[in-house]
């Protein structure tokens, strides 16, 4: 990009006058005397003429500044109301404590490892659309009666799960790529980019919640969160996320031949 210098001329040297100027003699124009029969006069014309430039500048110039701020109202209205087309329903919003649960904290056994499953249920986060390109111009996955497409949340669920497996079983020296876990589907496997896959998943998915919940100290005078303490955090309703997910099961894949 070029830059210059922008020199500011005395008035003088500009070639213009200012248009409230009265020279000895002269009085200044009004509107009501460019409208008289006088403004013809060679004297006056040159006057009028500044007049009118400066009525239509203004003019102009009011105009450009209520179009710009319009646009910022509307281009801030826009930025705040992202919609994307989609057959999920509003989910409602609730309270919820975060309160460590032992139950949670279990290694991993077949009875463990089904409870997580059961988080994501039936639908193995999928569920089955007849009319897919009403929201999607991007195919999903082929099943005989429509296509299947899955639900972020459960993706991240299915995640978290192969995570949980891959470092309980890192910690005891035991990981496993390609046996199957008790409890678990054949889809949680620990192959090491699906193990990453899933963390850079994770990333984006707690970045896109964006909760600014606040969390206190375990105890008076300490450096350490408690963030399981019976913070409430505003969450959208897990039970209404999964009642949709399984009334829209997936349809059946086709058997490959």
């Amino acid at each position: 990009m070029s830059s210059f210098t922008h020199v500011t001329k005395p008035w003088r040297e500009t070639g213009y006058e200012k248009l409230d100027t009265i020279g000895d003699g002269e009085r200044a124009l009004s509107s009501e005397d460019c409208a008289s029969e006088d403004s013809t006069l060679p004297s006056n014309l040159l006057k009028c003429d500044r007049i009118s430039f400066l009525v239509v500048w203004l003019c102009t110039i009011s105009i450009a500044l209520l179009s710009f701020d319009v646009y910022l109202r509307v281009s801030m209205k826009s930025n705040n109301e992202f919609h994307i087309k989609t057959p999920v329903p509003e989910i409602p919003l609730e309270l919820v404590s975060f309160e460590a649960t032992m139950e949670w904290l279990e290694e991993p056994s077949a009875e463990s490892n089904a409870r997580w499953m059961s988080e994501i249920g039936p639908s193995d986060g999928f569920i089955g659309m007849h009319n897919p390109r009403e929201y999607s111009e991007r195919p999903g996955i082929e099943g005989i009666g429509g296509e299947n497409y899955g639900l972020s949340m459960f993706h991240g669920l299915h995640c978290l799960i192969l995570i949980r497996q891959a470092w309980h079983e890192a910690k005891t020296e035991d990981l496993n790529l390609t046996e199957a876990r008790a409890g678990l589907d054949s889809g949680y496997n620990l192959q090491a980019g699906h193990v990453a896959h899933c963390l850079d998943y994770l990333r984006l998915s707690i970045k896109c919640a964006g909760d600014m919940t606040l969390e206190w100290a375990s105890a008076p005078g300490s450096r350490k969160l408690n963030a399981m303490g019976g913070e409430l955090h505003v969450c959208r309703d897990f039970s209404a996320s999964r009642e949709f997910a399984d009334q829209n099961l997936p349809f059946p894949r086709p058997s490959v031949t």
